[in-house]
């Protein structure tokens, strides 16, 4: 996880921006609660501050450019109103084991827990990308979707390793 409340490491990040930009529609800020992973409590006011601005100059740099930001829920009552295009979070019903890469249904618990969190996020009126995780092929993928969009938001189920096309419950 970067300290993007350290002067060289948004450097670093801004320039590796710039250097994509020209070829993008928009950039995919992942992970953005990882610091609450790593940071002791008192740490994270700072840094949730640190990533704001950043987030906010991304935005500012390249306006025509769509920022989809995954996760970072404590980061959205610091952005100004337009920073961010939508929010992507990962796992509503269908998810990972991270310690055995197998595909897992989420518990009820968890699925509760995110849930609330996205409905907070559409209510506030940003768009919500939910992606759940499902092996190419498997014929659940569509039904996921379908309960996903049932939910009010933005499906895409795709597979582990992000290979091949996802679905997101749209059938030509």
């Amino acid at each position: 996880v970067g300290d993007l409340r350290e002067p060289g490491y948004r450097a670093f990040v801004s320039d590796k921006i710039a250097a994509l930009a020209p070829a993008c529609d928009g950039f995919f800020i992942d992970t953005l609660d990882s610091y609450t992973t790593y940071l002791a409590e008192a740490d994270r006011p700072a840094y949730a501050a640190a990533a704001a601005a950043f987030l906010e100059k991304v935005k500012t740099d390249w306006p025509g450019k769509l920022l989809v930001l995954n996760r970072g829920f404590e980061l959205l009552p610091l952005l100004k109103p337009g920073t961010a295009d939508a929010l992507a979070a990962e796992s509503l019903y269908k998810g990972i084991d991270p310690a055995t890469r197998k595909y897992r249904d989420m518990t009820p618990e968890e699925t509760a827990w995110l849930y609330d969190r996205l409905k907070e996020t559409k209510t506030a009126g940003l768009p919500v990308i939910a992606i759940d995780y499902l092996p190419h092929g498997d014929p659940g993928r569509q039904a996921a979707a379908a309960a996903i969009s049932a939910a009010g938001f933005i499906p895409y189920v795709t597979d582990m390793d992000l290979l091949g096309e996802g679905v997101m419950g749209i059938t030509p």
